[in-house]
């Protein structure tokens, strides 16, 4: 139980950078967002 809470815990964590990469991006140079 304790990994399948880590493993979901990494992936929002992953989505959480995704997302403000994304916006960064986005907020820096529109050619840049993939």
């Amino acid at each position: 139980m304790l990994l399948l809470m880590l493993v979901v815990m990494l992936l929002l964590l992953d989505l959480l950078v995704l997302l403000l990469m994304g916006m960064m991006l986005s907020g820096m140079n529109a050619r840049f967002t993939l």
